[in-house]
């Protein structure tokens, strides 16, 4: 009888063990599981991450190229604009010397 209780005891100790051991393998397998959904989302986001930086780069050298057009253009029209003022000067130059002549 004292045998059978001690058999009984380490049977049920086993017993636990193997349920404790069970449910913590279930854990690990749920926290590998979870590793795995936090790296996926992890990639993910790297991967949305470079392709918005690629896009803010690109959208910034096409900024820098139109803003460099628009400078050349400002440029060209000062010009422009300089050359029209001294034709419209010379024009008046002219206008009021043909008045005076009359």
């Amino acid at each position: 009888a004292k045998h059978s209780a001690e058999i009984e005891a380490l049977t049920d100790k086993l017993s636990l063990e193997k349920k404790t051991r069970l449910e913590a393998e279930t854990r690990n397998n749920d926290l590998v599981e979870k590793m795995r959904n936090l790296e996926r989302d992890r990639s993910e986001l790297e991967h949305q991450y470079m392709n918005h930086k690629r896009s803010l780069n690109d959208q910034l050298m096409k900024m820098m190229m139109d803003h460099d057009e628009l400078r050349k253009q400002l440029v060209e029209n000062e010009d422009k604009n300089s050359a029209l003022q001294q034709e419209m000067s010379n024009v008046s130059r002219s206008n009021e010397r043909l008045i005076n002549d009359l």
